[in-house]
């Protein structure tokens, strides 16, 4: 009982981080199309579009190191909400886990047989007893059951598929926009990329669905700043 909470009370949070953090929206700045390389120029917003960023027609703005849109959390999944997101899929793909497992428990246990062996603490003899949780079981106790199973079931799937897409973006370094573009990410080791998508290195903080750390957002404004300086060193180099 005390792990399904946990489950679920860290799933949740995980949802509302991943829902209501900046995903890494990229500060507005105004540049010149034909003084500035393409690359560093956004066609939606016409403002500066850093490497690794990507414009989210949901959000309306670009963002950096964006994967995708989520409609589930309602956000963009980008270098501020990765972590959050991953921990979200992850948490509930456990308490999915342990439904059918904890479901599938009781079937098995009561088709084995519905009684349980209890030693009689005053007599000190063996007795049996139904089991609580196969006395009296009613047919609409039964459909729910079933029913609970076939729906954890589905998002056990559905999660596993999202964590395995994670995963082949966190292996490859290629967020999924980038996939779907054919374009690959540096390789580099995989702790690398984990420890730019938790901010940090291993600790027990990359479990838990805190805000962006110090050192995520000095990553973030160092990627800005070097591409405002590659914008306008192009643009010095053009006149």
């Amino acid at each position: 009982m005390f792990l399904a909470l946990f489950l679920h009370l860290m799933a949740m949070v995980s949802h509302h981080v991943s829902r209501t953090t900046d995903p890494g929206v990229v500060p507005f700045k105004s540049v010149q199309p034909g003084k500035t390389k393409e690359r560093y120029i956004c066609e939606k917003t016409k403002g500066l579009k850093p490497t690794g960023s990507h414009f989210c027609s949901r959000v309306g703005r670009v963002v950096l190191r964006m994967d995708h849109f989520c409609p589930w959390t309602n956000n963009t999944v980008g270098i501020y909400t990765q972590k959050s997101y991953i921990l979200f899929v992850t948490y509930t793909f456990m308490s999915c886990v342990l439904a059918v497992v904890s479901i599938s428990s009781r079937f098995l246990s009561c088709r084995r047989s519905r009684l349980r062996r209890v030693l009689d603490d005053a007599s000190n003899r063996a007795r049996y007893e139904f089991k609580p949780w196969c006395r009296n079981v009613s047919k609409l106790d039964l459909i729910c059951c079933v029913l609970a199973l076939v729906l954890v079931l589905i998002f056990a799937i559905f999660t596993a598929c999202m964590l395995w897409d994670q995963f082949r973006a966190l292996y490859d370094n290629t967020p999924y926009i980038d996939r779907l573009q054919g374009r690959r990410g540096r390789k580099q080791p995989i702790r690398t990329t984990l420890r730019l998508v938790f901010g940090e290195t291993f600790t027990w903080r990359w479990f838990v669905p805190l805000a962006p750390t110090l050192e995520l957002r000095r990553h973030f404004a160092g990627i800005v700043k070097d591409s405002e300086e590659c914008s306008l060193s192009s643009m010095i180099k053009l006149d």
